[in-house]
């Protein structure tokens, strides 16, 4: 088979994850990059080799031959270059979350599903799947063997708007822009939110309702040029399950102590389990079943290779069949995005 010809939209910081992973592939050959500064696209392209760079995706579109595309741009951005990849038949992945709005989300959703009849798949960066640990949690809560979901507690926190862990957000516009709702920021629900609320549905399975609270707080500056810092900082959301399962999902970036932590308890009718995806690298997984239930002793369990997300995108690719993650499955998630605005608007339960 002829190698993947492949653009990247969006040469900003998390570009770099995408060119690292696709220019490290055989199968894949990277041949345009593209974003709306051109010296970071020309830097870009110097990095990785790429032979040409564009500022203007629909110009990249008309020139290259492309089989896929991966979108990286920020999150206002994703929908355009995304929806005139699939109307050119051009297999789509797109960085988290789908889309700024339920609206678009659903809009990227139901043409990906049309396009999927003709054999042209997506595939969305929920990063926190790459882990193996992840993998093997969501398989065996999923099995049935251990009983339904009765509980559950997920946590993402960071820590970079309370110390200068990574930085100092009042000096760098590359924290500046997801603290401000007009650079099309949906806040640490959008960053670092649908990352734990896709987690906790991957694993436990479709939520039923929740109660989401958002907040956003006084800081020393408030403003940096066209900067308003008013998006949310902190989520706290109380959820319950399809299946009946009740726990709660919280993200913040005022975590002191904590730079990059993920993390989730699940427990079943016949087990506990408990992943933490940041102090051992990779990820550990950890469960108290079996005859350790009633002796409270917990073992880590052994959790085989699985691919990451970009490879799975490529697999879907060249084997013909829609991957793990999908425009479809993060429209899902994005619901939840969107549930959690209008309960935090209306202080009570909504419905999924």
């Amino acid at each position: 088979m002829e190698k993947i010809k492949l653009a990247i939209i969006g040469t900003g910081g998390m570009a770099k994850a995408h060119g690292d992973a696709f220019s490290a592939m055989d199968n894949v050959e990277i041949v345009a990059c593209c974003d709306i500064l051109e010296e970071r696209a020309k830097a870009f392209a110097e990095k990785y080799n790429i032979p040409h760079y564009y500022t203007d995706f629909n110009e990249l579109y008309e020139k290259e031959k492309l089989t896929a595309v991966s979108v990286v741009t920020s999150d206002k951005f994703h929908k355009a270059p995304s929806i005139e990849a699939l109307k050119r038949n051009i297999h789509c992945m797109c960085e988290k979350p789908l889309a700024d709005n339920l609206e678009n989300a659903k809009e990227m959703s139901d043409l990906a599903e049309e396009k999927l009849k003709e054999g042209i798949f997506t595939a969305v960066d929920f990063s926190y799947r790459n882990s193996f640990a992840t993998q093997k949690l969501a398989e065996m809560v999923q099995s049935g063997e251990f009983g339904k979901v009765i509980a559950f507690d997920a946590h993402y926190r960071q820590s970079w708007v309370s110390t200068k862990i990574w930085g100092d957000f009042r000096t760098s516009s590359a924290f500046q822009w997801r603290m401000s709702t007009k650079h099309g920021s949906l806040g640490t629900m959008g960053d670092t939110g649908v990352h734990i609320y896709d987690l906790t549905r991957f694993v436990c399975g479709d939520f039923d309702e929740i109660f989401c609270q958002l907040d956003c707080y006084d800081k020393d500056v408030n403003q940096v040029g066209e900067y308003v810092f008013d998006a949310n900082e902190t989520m706290y959301t109380i959820a319950k399950l399809k299946c009946g399962g009740r726990g709660t999902v919280d993200s913040s970036r005022w975590s002191t102590g904590y730079a990059n932590e993920v993390s989730i308890q699940v427990f079943c009718e016949k087990g506990g389990f408990d992943l933490n995806l940041d102090r051992v690298k990779g990820g550990q997984l950890r469960a108290c079943i079996n005859e350790n239930r009633d002796k409270g002793v917990w073992e880590i369990i052994a959790c085989p290779e699985t691919p990451d997300m970009w490879t799975r995108f490529i697999d879907s690719i060249i084997e013909g069949k829609q991957g793990q993650t999908s425009f479809k499955g993060a429209y899902e998630v994005q619901k939840l995005l969107d549930a959690s605005i209008k309960s935090n608007e209306k202080q009570g339960f909504v419905k999924l």
